[in-house]
């Protein structure tokens, strides 16, 4: 999936970058989509969980059923 090399330059690490996130789109599985929340007690009353990914580079906020 992805390439190596002993020597990276700039380029080579963003079209890496580039093709990793590609391949992880295509990856993904396909969910619908929920209705947005307008009323503002449904707002107040969510309840988000957050999981750090990666280190902390990522978070991946989901709600709470």
């Amino acid at each position: 999936m992805l390439g190596t090399t002993a020597h990276p330059s700039a380029n080579w690490v963003i079209q890496t970058i580039k093709n990793l996130v590609m391949a992880l789109d295509q990856a993904a599985p396909l969910r619908t989509i929920t209705d947005q929340i307008t009323d503002p007690e449904r707002i107040i009353d969510l309840d988000i969980r957050r999981r750090v990914r990666l280190g902390g580079v990522l978070h991946e906020y989901s709600h709470a059923a």
